[in-house]
């Protein structure tokens, strides 16, 4: 190396035992011979540290082989006097008016686990809108749910999805549901049996009942939430939230 590059590396290393060396590449790029390296440098001396940026150029110790040595060395930019901090246990301290916050992870989950009979009323929405235009969506090639499943099992699809949206509640409370919420949500079930009946007796595959369907689908859907959202953020539903060992406030002082 040249004389320059060896006072680099004698700065970096300084008169006391390093502690722990660090090297990471950045970038390399590619010269006639070796490489050019672009690279971070930390160097700590006990509680002392020193960071700098080098340029390293690197060349095979032999043709066609795979040791490189370093030839140069350049140092664009430097920081001495890092010093790490430690924690002196030996002495207590008052804190006063400390405020810790985190996410409201309850908030989250209940969430969560609210959204799934919405997000399975969801969906059997979105398929009662296909069955009035399922014909017109065959004729043009379009492959909606209801065409590529049939009128049958598309029907009873439809069934499975409104009755899960129900059917789920017990298991969504034996997670974290509040009681609260999952009987709210079920309010609307004895209607949802009514429709899931009427479409047993064929309700999806009568054209001059599929405006009841959609209908019907959608107060289904306007219902629950509004159930669910309406009992959601009551003083006992907020109790029962806080015995379930999820809840902490968003700040405590």
């Amino acid at each position: 190396m040249t004389p320059a590059a060896t006072e680099i590396f004698r700065r970096s290393l300084g008169e006391s035992r390093i502690t722990t060396a660090v090297i990471r590449e950045r970038t390399r790029r590619p010269l006639e011979s070796g490489f050019e390296v672009l690279a971070e440098v930390l160097v700590s001396h006990g509680r002392e540290g020193r960071v700098a940026t080098w340029v390293i150029t690197a060349q095979p110790r032999s043709a066609g082989g795979d040791r490189y040595e370093i030839v140069d060395l350049i140092e664009p930019a430097a920081i001495d006097g890092l010093l790490r901090l430690t924690l002196d246990t030996s002495k207590q301290y008052t804190v006063r008016n400390l405020t810790l916050q985190a996410p409201d992870l309850v908030g989250l989950h209940v969430l969560g686990l609210a959204l799934v009979p919405l997000a399975c009323l969801q969906f059997a929405l979105l398929l009662a809108l296909e069955f009035p235009d399922a014909a017109g969506d065959r004729a043009v090639g379009k492959r909606t749910c209801v065409v590529r499943l049939g009128l049958e099992r598309a029907t009873r699809l439809y069934v499975g999805t409104v009755a899960a949206a129900y059917v789920s509640l017990p298991a969504l409370v034996a997670a974290g549901l509040p009681h609260e919420i999952a009987l709210a949500a079920a309010g609307p079930a004895p209607v949802a049996l009514w429709r899931l009946t009427r479409t047993y007796a064929g309700d999806c595959q009568r054209p001059e009942r599929w405006e009841s369907l959609t209908f019907w689908a959608v107060m289904l859907l306007a219902g629950t939430a509004v159930m669910i959202g309406s009992h959601s953020s009551s003083p006992d539903c907020t109790q029962e939230i806080s015995k379930t060992g999820w809840n902490f406030p968003r700040s405590t002082r």
